[in-house]
Order: C-alpha cells, then structure tokens, then sequence
C-alpha cells in the first residue's frame, strides 16, 4: 500500500469514527473555510485524525484540484531578525488556510524582479508573498512578470495595482528621533538604507520633519544611508566618528546594523547610553541585551495579513490589496535615559 493509498484509508476511518463524509473530513483537516461545521465535530475530527497519525497531503490534493496550493515567501536577508516574524506570520496563515508555504531567500546582489520572474515560469507556485529593499520601478516591473498572485511585504509600489502590505516606518522613525530630540541631543547620527527604496525614503523623511517640529537642522555630516546589515552598520558607525563631530546619539534603523555599529562603539570603549545614545526599530535579542530604546512595529501581522490578502486574491474573494500597519509604540530603555544639554 503506497502513502497516498494510506491517507486515503485513514481519512475513511476518520469519516466512519466521526460518522461524517470523507469530504467533510478532508476539508475540515486542511482548514478550509467554506467548510461549516459544529466546534464540537471540528474537535472529534482533529482528535481522531491526531489519534491516527493523518495529516492532509497538500501537494497531492492540490494536483486533483489542479489549484496550486503551494506559497513561496522570499525575503533579502536570512539573518535580519526582524524578518523572523513576518515569516512566522505568513506561514501560519498559509498553514491554517490548508496552503504549503515555502521560503526563499534572495542574494545581496539578486534584485527581487529577476527572482520571482524565474520562480513564476517554474509554474509550480499559487502566489508569491515577497519582502525587499528594491526601488518603485524594479517593483512595478516584478508586479507587472508575476501578476495579481503576489503580494508585497513591508514595502509600498506607487503607480500600477500592486499588492502591499506595509509598516508605517514614517512614524516609528518620527517617534525615534522625536524622543531623542526631546532628550536634548542635537547631533544624531543616522544609519539606515540606501535611498530610492520606499521605507528608506519614508524613514529618512520621518527623522527630518521631528526635526524640523523642533527647529533643529539634522547634522548632515553624520547621516549615513548604507544598507541593512552588519557591515553597513560598522562602515558607517566608523565613519561618524572619524568626522569628529559631537554625536551625542545615533538611530541606526536595523538591528543587523545596530549591531555592527555597537562593535565600532565597543572597539573605541565608548558605551551605548553613556557615551552615545542608540535606539532603533523592532524588538529583538539585541534590543533586550544592550537595553536599547526601539518602536515595536507589527512585524507578525504583516505577514499573517499578507499572506491572508494573497490567499483572498488567489481565491478569488478580495480584489487589489493596499494596507499599512501602525507602530505599537515607543518602548524607552536604559540606552536613551540619559539627558544631554543643548547643543545648537
């Protein structure tokens, strides 16, 4: 008796111990929401089939109903922390609604547009989710090779019927610069990612207008727009302070890069909080063990979400998919306690 051969008899026995069609069954199991049934018969069919050892076989059903139920998730960076939610986000998503969801991630020098084109003419993925760091045009070009099938995690397209879902990074670097400011620091360094790209563009604009709010012209000397991970950290902590300039504070927008930039602090014996205030966006180990001040930012959702408005879109139930998710809020740590004096 092959696999298949097996599940099928389970998913009968299943049927007969719960006294409901196989079909019934089958669809409860992959979570299928059109399927209505009593919470009682939902639990005394996910007990049993427990009880069994049966778990749905995604691939094989999605080849009789010729709907492809596979997901392909791709992300830029596999040791950016921040990502980790949104991968969790999604696949738990894509488990529920009975869809496989498989994760792929890009090289440095991979523009998202050429990745997905190739994926898409395997023809072997339903939809595409896809988080990356690339400007308007590359994802109105990636829009335009792979469809409506796809959505856009963490970033915005302006112009076309792109599909996104996306963090208000605007505000949460508002909020960032906005305290430090309130703090007295008047020469804040800046380190985020290389202009043109939607949340580098929105986050840089966010850390202007908390200055312009106070009347503080940004020191241009010390804002940096490097990149996302480690080594982007390092250079351009490095770079600060080799200006010389009084950099009180610095706003580093990704913990790979915060990182980085607190191993340059560390080599010069400078102390995040004493010497140099440090905050940045999302929560993560890092956060936790320097005590940073950082925005908590939905990351989870955005990838539940999106993955929840692919899944509408492939099944027909939602149309074009525009959605933006607030901060959280402002969590304030050792790293941003301490006042400084104005310094115009």
């Amino acid at each position: 008796m092959t696999n298949d051969d097996k599940a099928k008899a389970n998913l009968k026995e299943i049927a007969r111990r719960v006294n409901a069609h196989a079909s019934t069954v089958s669809r409860v199991l992959r979570n299928d929401p059109s399927q209505r049934v009593s919470d009682k018969t939902r639990e005394r069919i996910n007990s049993t089939a427990k009880e069994l050892g049966y778990s749905p076989n995604i691939h094989a059903s999605s080849l009789r109903s010729k709907k492809r139920r596979e997901i392909c998730i791709l992300f830029p960076q596999i040791d950016n922390p921040a990502f980790i939610p949104m991968v969790e986000g999604a696949s738990s998503a894509c488990r529920a609604r009975g869809y496989f969801p498989y994760i792929y991630f890009t090289t440095k020098s991979e523009q998202i547009e050429t990745a997905l084109t190739d994926l898409h003419a395997m023809n072997h993925f339903g939809g595409f989710l896809a988080v990356t760091f690339d400007n308007n045009d590359v994802l109105l070009n990636t829009s335009n090779a792979v469809g409506q099938n796809l959505v856009l995690l963490n970033t915005r397209a302006k112009g076309g019927n792109v599909n996104c879902v996306w963090l208000n990074t605007y505000e949460a670097m508002f909020l960032l610069a906005e305290h430090l400011l309130a703090q007295g620091h008047r020469n804040i360094g800046y380190i985020s990612g290389n202009r043109g790209g939607f949340n580098a563009d929105e986050r840089f604009r966010g850390f202007l207008d908390a200055h312009e709010k106070v009347g503080v012209q940004p020191n241009k000397e010390i804002l940096f727009h490097t990149g996302y991970d480690y080594e982007a950290g390092e250079t351009s902590m490095r770079q600060i302070l080799e200006t010389g300039e009084a950099c009180s504070a610095v706003i580093v927008s990704m913990l790979t890069c915060a990182a980085g930039a607190y191993s340059v602090m560390q080599r010069n014996n400078l102390a995040v909080g004493r010497d140099i205030a440090m905050a940045t966006l999302h929560k993560g180990v890092l956060t936790d063990a320097l005590e940073l001040t950082y925005v908590s930012l939905p990351t989870f959702e955005v990838g539940f979400k999106g993955a929840n408005a692919l899944l509408d879109v492939m099944e027909q139930k939602r149309g074009h998919i525009q959605m933006q998710l607030e901060p959280l809020e402002l969590v304030i740590r050792k790293s941003t306690m301490q006042s400084f004096e104005v310094r115009l």
